[in-house]
Order: structure tokens, then C-alpha cells, then sequence
């Protein structure tokens, strides 16, 4: 590969999925004597663990992509700028 193509958007469309909200936990309750409730606490928590990791996961790639922009954007300052002196 020669070069990379950045849209324009892309730099504030990462902001703005690193600016998002966490997403609510879930609410749902039954009497704690009802074998439903004690099933539905566990899909509750595995749903809260499972939530929290793809949260954290997302997040890490979005700091990278982030990382990644923002060094482009250095290299195609730098480059241009070279070019510029050059003429």
C-alpha cells in the first residue's frame, strides 16, 4: 500500500463515538424467592460483564484510531510542508 485515505469527517466522527454516553444497566427485578429472578441476576450480570468489556475493547480501539489520526495528520503537515520548501 502507497498511501492512506483519510475522510475529512473521520477525525470528528471518532470524537464523537469516544464522547458517547455508557450505555444504562439493565433494570429488570422479580422477587429474589423466584428461581426466574436468581436466572435473570445472572443474564443480568453476564450481560453487565460482557458490556463492560466490549465498552472497554471499543474504547481502545478508538484511543488507537485516534493515535493513528492524529500522527497522519503530523506526517501530511510535515510532508507538506517539506514539499512547499522545496519549490
Amino acid at each position: 500500500m502507497s498511501y492512506v485515505e483519510i475522510p475529512t469527517h473521520l477525525p470528528d466522527y471518532v470524537r464523537s463515538l469516544m464522547a458517547r454516553p455508557p450505555l444504562p444497566p439493565p433494570t429488570a427485578a422479580l422477587d429474589t424467592a423466584c428461581r426466574t429472578a436468581a436466572a435473570l441476576e445472572r443474564a443480568r450480570a453476564t450481560w453487565s460483564s460482557t458490556v463492560a468489556a466490549t465498552e472497554d475493547a471499543t474504547a481502545e480501539q478508538l484511543r488507537s484510531v485516534e493515535a493513528f489520526l492524529v500522527t497522519a495528520t503530523g506526517v501530511d503537515s510535515r510532508l507538506g510542508q517539506a514539499l512547499g520548501d522545496a519549490r
